[in-house]
This record gives C-alpha cells, structure tokens and sequence, in this order.
C-alpha cells in the first residue's frame, strides 16, 4: 500500500505543481482553484487506491479507502503545519480523497494482470 499512496502523492506534487506554473501565466478566477485542487487530489486518490488494490488483488474498497485516507493524512498534517487550522473545505477533501481511493481500489483489483512473458 505504501507503493500506492507514493505514487498518488507524487502525481499530487507534479499536478499542482502545473498547476502553479498555470497560475502564474494565465489570470484564472479565484474560485476555480479549490475545484482544481479538489479534482487533483481524486486522481492522486485514485492512482493511490489502484496501485495499492493491484497488488494486493483483494478487498478494493477497503485497501483503496485506506490508501485515500493516508494521503488525505498527509494532506491535513501539512494543511495544520502552513495554515494552523481545520476548515470545512478539509471535510470534502476527505471525502474526495476516500471515494477517489475507493474508486481506484475497485479498477485495481478488477484490472487484468499484464502478461510479462509470452508462452
């Protein structure tokens, strides 16, 4: 599961990270940002879930909900040390990140195995 929650933080870093080099060159609206951000951390979530259920090829929802709730961990322990405080936006980004686990648990462990050798 590790391997998973990894990988979903790392396609986290380099989303936003686009994102603020999109940020500096084009004048988007203010309230387009905490959808952006909302949607970037489902897809982290999602990636998350499904390498983590891939591999252990049982139990989706479970496996993803749990690799969904450890990014959305780190999410809130960064969001505590820069911010200082809990806000309701926290609450749906929990929800984003555990149904976008959820979602990406169940694809991981209904996808077909890679065959890596032919017979």
């Amino acid at each position: 599961m590790l391997r998973g929650v990894t990988y979903g933080l790392l396609l986290m870093a380099v989303l936003l990270a686009a994102l603020s080099v999109a940020l500096s060159r084009v004048d988007l609206p203010f309230g387009l940002i905490g959808p952006i951000t909302q949607v970037i951390a489902a897809a982290a979530c999602m990636l998350a879930g499904f390498v983590s259920a891939r591999a252990i090829r049982q139990k989706g929802l479970l496996v993803g909900a749990a690799s969904g709730g450890l990014i959305f961990a780190v999410m809130l322990a960064l969001s505590l040390v820069i911010d200082g405080g809990f806000d309701l936006q926290l609450l749906l980004k929990l929800l984003t990140c555990v149904l976008g686990g959820m979602i990406g648990g169940v694809l991981g462990v209904n996808a077909k195995a890679s065959r890596s050798r032919k017979k």
